[in-house]
This record gives structure tokens, sequence and C-alpha cells, in this order.
């Protein structure tokens, strides 16, 4: 009888803190699926004795298909849906893809993006090795307002939040921690990365991690057609949901805070902020 019980209670233990195990990229079952982010964040800046507060929110619906080619997967995305609204130097402003009566300024802001397919292939490991973009006429002021608030958050954001190679690579056990450090570079800005991981529970092959990181910004920015030097430290804290047989993240949960300058025309204004993002795939 004690036997039994102690080989229950190690079935039981093991089922909650998970053996040791790599996340194997599969999506094979997932060749459609659909996945949504939303991001609310507030920037303050401090300049000239007034403090100037924007407020940016967007809501995102992005459907993905998936197919394997030999030792990698096609992925397509494409923005089916997009919510936006932005507030600051007393004006607001919004956007609903579903609406006809959006305001013609900031609809051509998200205009180019909306239906837009990007192709990705993914390597079994996770890296992403070729990429394409439809070709459509960009507006380039548009495409600067559009920008600006997301130089200061991190350059070289993920294209694929479902997707990351760090998470294929160690071994997924309760407890379990790493580092990963990246540096990326995308439009005029460069981000350091330093993100240090923590399993936070493993079962049913989903797997509970935590993710604490912090990201210095360096490079430059246009915004009402002036150029300014950008340099932020943000802190970000994470919850990432894994599916570890399909190499998947299914849900992640994030708070980043903001801390930097803007140089312009000879002055540093100091900059403050903090961003609530989630996503989650809906299959």
């Amino acid at each position: 009888m004690k036997k039994i019980g102690l080989v229950t209670l190690a079935i039981a233990t093991s089922s909650v803190m998970g053996f040791a195990q790599k996340a194997t990229l599969d999506l094979s079952k997932t060749a459609n699926f659909t996945y949504k982010t939303t991001s609310n964040t507030t920037i303050t800046v401090e300049a000239m004795g007034q403090t100037q507060e924007n407020v940016n929110n967007d809501e995102k619906t992005v459907e993905v298909t998936t197919k394997k080619e030999a030792d990698a997967y096609k992925i397509e995305e494409k923005l089916v849906k997009l919510k936006a609204s932005m507030q600051g130097m007393g004006q607001e402003k919004s956007y609903d893809s579903d609406s006809k009566n959006n305001d013609d300024e900031i609809a051509e802001i998200f205009a180019d993006d909306l239906n837009q397919i990007k192709t990705y292939t993914v390597q079994m490991d996770g890296s992403t090795t070729n990429t394409t973009i439809a070709k459509v006429k960009k507006n380039e002021a548009a495409e600067a307002a559009k920008n600006a608030m997301g130089s200061m958050l991190n350059a070289g954001d993920n294209d694929l939040p479902f997707l990351s190679k760090n998470l294929l690579t160690y071994d997924i056990a309760v407890n379990n921690t790493w580092s990963d450090t990246t540096t990326k570079t995308k439009e005029k800005t460069t981000s350091k990365n330093i993100t240090n991981y923590k399993v936070l529970s493993v079962e049913n092959s989903i797997a509970t991690i935590e993710a604490i990181s912090d990201i210095d910004v360096t490079g430059t920015m246009e915004q009402m057609g002036m150029e300014m030097i950008i340099a932020t430290k943000n802190k970000v804290k994470s919850v990432i949901t894994l599916n570890t047989s399909t190499g998947m993240i299914v849900e992640k949960n994030g708070v980043i805070d903001i801390t930097g300058n803007l140089e312009v025309m000879g002055m540093t204004i100091p900059v403050t902020g903090k961003s609530i993002n989630m996503f989650k795939v809906t299959m």
C-alpha cells in the first residue's frame, strides 16, 4: 500500500512540477489561427517647465496560416482588424478598421498595414531566416508618426509574437532559470535586451514562464519634422504561457516601465512612461 501511495504521489507531483523537457516546434495541428494584441501606453515628457502626456491605445487582430515546407515552416500573417486611439497636445483621435467614418489623417497612418500580408520562413529551431512584406506605397510622415512611440519602447520588436527561439533552446522544468542577451536594430534605433527567465509551472504541456528584461534603447526618431536623439532604459516584466508540444506562445502579459531622455534642438527632455501589453492566440 505504501509503494502504491508513493507512486501515486510521484505521478501527481511530476504532473505539476514537470520533468525537464525542451519545447518542440510542431505547427502541424495549428495550420490556421488568430491572435489578438492590445497595448495601452502612456508617455510623459517634461519640457520648458510643462508636463505633456501622450496616450496611445491599440487593439489588433491578426490571421495566421502555417505550412510545413521541407525542414521549415512558411508562415503568413495578415492584420485584419485594428482599433487605435491617440491623445496628446490637446488633441484626441481614434481609428476603427470596421468603421467608415474615420478621421482621414489617422486613417492614413494605419491604412498601409491593414490586410497587408507578411510571409516568414521559420526554421525548426524557431529562427526566422526570410521575411517578405507585400510592397505598398508608404506615406513617410505617417510612418514616422506611427513609429515614434514604438521607438521608445523597444527597437526591433518581435514580428511573430507566438514564437521565440529562446524558449525552444532551454529545458522547461519548474524553477529552471536562464538568461539571454540580444541586440536588435529597427530603422534608426537599436536596443540591447537582457532577459532573465524562470519557469514557474509545467502541467499537461503548458508551461508558465516569468521573463524580466532590461532594455536599453538608443538612436534617433522623427516627430513633426524634427529629428530627436533618444535614449531610454526600460524594465519589462512579463508572464508567458508556452505550449511545449507545439512550441507556441499562446498567451503573454507584460508591463514596460520607461525612463530616459530625448535630445532635440539642444534641449534635454526627460521622458517617463508605462505600457501594458497583452497577447493571446485563439484557435
